[in-house]
């Protein structure tokens, strides 16, 4: 299992390489992230039985988050896409991507998580996460925060609604 930032890393990394092979892509903001990493965590409790990374996914508001990332990221857009970040963080991205792509069950759920939702807006990701039959509707409660979406919803509902299809 790995530590949430890990994955994070993954996909920023991923997000970095395409904006600059693609004039048409687009970066990626936290809220996006965040969709993507509650994905990546449902397809790698179905279809492996086991967690991707170690942190919590709590419904809000907008769908799944997972606090470290969400605390990190506070505003829309991750510095990381930007060219002046700093070499020590741009080897932090490229360790985290090139350490996970070694693992062949995580580089999979990955690849596939990004190939599949990664071309879609941060709103559209947040839509499907509000699915009625879904672990985030089962959880949410306006009047709270912090509420935990458990493991077991969300390895169900990604083996029956999500892998599946």
């Amino acid at each position: 299992m790995y530590r949430s930032q890990q994955i994070a890393d993954w996909f920023i990394a991923q997000n970095r390489a395409e904006l600059r092979l693609d004039d048409s892509a687009e970066p990626i903001t936290n809220m996006k992230l965040q969709k993507l990493m509650y994905f990546a965590q449902g397809i790698c409790l179905a279809v492996h039985d086991k967690r991707l990374f170690d942190d919590q996914i709590y419904a809000f508001k907008h769908g799944p988050v997972v606090k470290g990332i969400r605390e990190k990221y506070r505003g829309k857009y991750l510095p990381e896409l930007t060219d002046q970040i700093s070499d020590q963080r741009a080897i932090e991205l490229a360790d985290n991507f090139d350490l996970i792509s070694t693992d062949q069950s995580a580089s999979e759920v990955l690849n596939i998580t990004w190939q599949k939702y990664g071309k879609y807006t941060a709103s559209y990701l947040r839509e499907l996460s509000h699915d009625q039959k879904g672990p985030w509707e089962k959880s949410y409660c306006e009047d709270k925060e912090w509420i935990k979406i458990d493991n077991q919803e969300i390895k169900n509902y990604f083996k029956e609604y999500i892998i599946c299809q």
